[in-house]
């Protein structure tokens, strides 16, 4: 199935509120040519007298489900007193949300095909969504019957997935922790695993349905959810990618040929730390998912990468991965990397490198910085300084309060710079963190409050 442009909701003057005008711009540039399509369609398939064939599965497969039916709901909508639409079609309208002083609504309706045809081709596409069998809110157990929700399927709402995995199965949802899992907290972001696969992502409250109900839940979840969690071992790896100014035969994007040999020489070291699982399909969808490893400086994982596990190198192609032959000294990276200790959630600490810019460092823990001294030593601790507020996981305590989220151990030369960690250093911090800590999100919560020390203001 296409992968099909993503559908923007929201009016323009909510888009320049929130910064999100080429979203908009490209969404109804594309809602424009879906109502185009549409109205061509049923004249093609009109014949005077009947509406031959199923125009809507010819429109969706073009511009997908999620669109089309926008398109129809908002026609009805702006119509909703021409009786030329059925009640079954105006009630289904409904439960599409418009802003009532979205003046471009109109720029999408479908006001040049008849009214009657516009119904059929509605009675189509919601043939064709039954037809998915996906999860619906009356299947579903508010969340607000619940403390927290951390431990239980979710259900995510349709919209929330890209056409090829609309599937009752993809949109279950195992919450594990964020400030989201509690309805009552003012923090929206649950973090979890898709129960399809175990892909880690991240969402917000009012991305879901709710809680799916006990005797719903299919076998496969149910088995799943109780057989005992296998661990996987953290692995070190690599990853390499094209550097574009070196690539003069423009390989980038480019599969795998038999027999061919790769010049190690146009590849940059991207990445150099530890992740979860060793699994190649694992890591990838790690680097292309929206929670990428925190010292990664390359862009999404693609075809032409290099992946080293173990002292392997794969080439990724585009479907699998192709063990070769690969020289890493000849790779390339930044010169001026600093030398970092990385405690991560859930994982032993390990040295790693970081860039000395700002940049880099909220790029690692995924926002901005805050800078603390809690050692004796000459060494600071970065951390998001947002963290606790907008529910990341409990990472370490250290000197008596709880740390959350992605957080570098960086060497500090006296004179308000970062460098890098002495030998000396490195190995006392790595052996300090070895041990990945279990807090709970309510721990972390317990621990938000404010103090201020360390601050000369003379």
């Amino acid at each position: 199935m296409a992968e099909h442009k993503p559908l923007y909701r929201w009016s323009f003057s909510e888009a320049v509120r929130l910064g999100e005008t080429d979203h908009w711009r490209a969404s109804h540039a594309e809602n424009i040519a879906c109502r185009e399509y549409i109205t061509q369609t049923i004249n093609l398939h009109y014949d005077g007298a009947c509406l031959g064939g199923d125009v809507a599965e010819h429109c969706i497969a073009k511009f997908g489900y999620d669109r089309v039916n926008w398109l129809l709901a908002n026609t009805i909508r702006l119509k909703e007193d021409d009786g030329r639409f059925s009640a079954e079609n105006k009630e289904w309208a409904k439960g599409f949300f418009f802003e009532h002083d979205d003046i471009h609504r109109h720029d999408f309706s479908l006001d040049e095909a008849h009214p009657g045809l516009v119904d059929i081709v509605a009675n189509q596409a919601r043939q064709a969504y039954d037809r998915l069998q996906l999860f619906g809110a009356q299947q579903c157990d508010s969340v607000y019957d619940f403390e927290t929700v951390a431990g239980q399927v979710l259900v995510l709402k349709p919209d929330m997935l890209m056409d090829e995995y609309k599937a009752p199965e993809s949109q279950l949802f195992l919450a594990q922790n964020g400030f989201g899992c509690v309805p009552t907290a003012s923090g929206r972001a649950i973090f979890g695993e898709f129960l399809i696969d175990g892909e880690q992502a991240k969402f917000h409250r009012q991305d879901f349905l709710g809680v799916l109900k006990p005797e719903l839940l299919p076998a496969w979840v149910i088995e799943k959810m109780a057989a005992p969690e296998q661990t996987p071992e953290p692995v070190r790896i690599k990853v390499y990618q094209i550097n574009l100014d070196r690539d003069t035969e423009r390989i980038r994007l480019d599969p795998l040929k038999p027999g061919q040999t790769v010049d190690s020489s146009i590849y940059d070291e991207v990445f150099d730390g530890l992740v979860h699982s060793g699994d190649l399909e694992s890591i990838f969808s790690r680097f292309n998912g929206e929670l990428m490893p925190a010292l990664h400086r390359g862009c999404s994982m693609s075809v032409g990468d290099i992946v080293e596990v173990g002292g392997t190198f794969h080439y990724v192609n585009p479907v699998g991965f192709e063990q070769i032959d690969f020289d890493a000294s000849l790779t390339q990276k930044p010169g001026d990397l600093l030398r970092v200790v990385v405690i991560e959630p859930g994982l032993p600490a390990y040295e790693g490198e970081i860039g000395p810019d700002l940049k880099s460092m909220q790029r690692a823990v995924a926002g901005h910085i805050e800078v603390t001294c809690p050692f004796d030593d000459a060494v600071a601790v970065v951390s998001n300084e947002e963290a606790k507020l907008i529910g990341m996981e409990g990472n370490r305590h250290i000197a008596g309060q709880v740390y959350a989220g992605l957080l570098f151990i960086v060497g500090d030369d006296g004179e308000g710079e970062f460098c890098s960690l002495t030998d000396e250093q490195a190995a006392a911090y790595s052996q300090i963190f070895a041990q990945p800590e279990e807090i709970t999100m309510e721990e972390v919560e317990a621990d938000c409050g404010y103090e201020i020390h360390g601050f000369d203001f003379s």
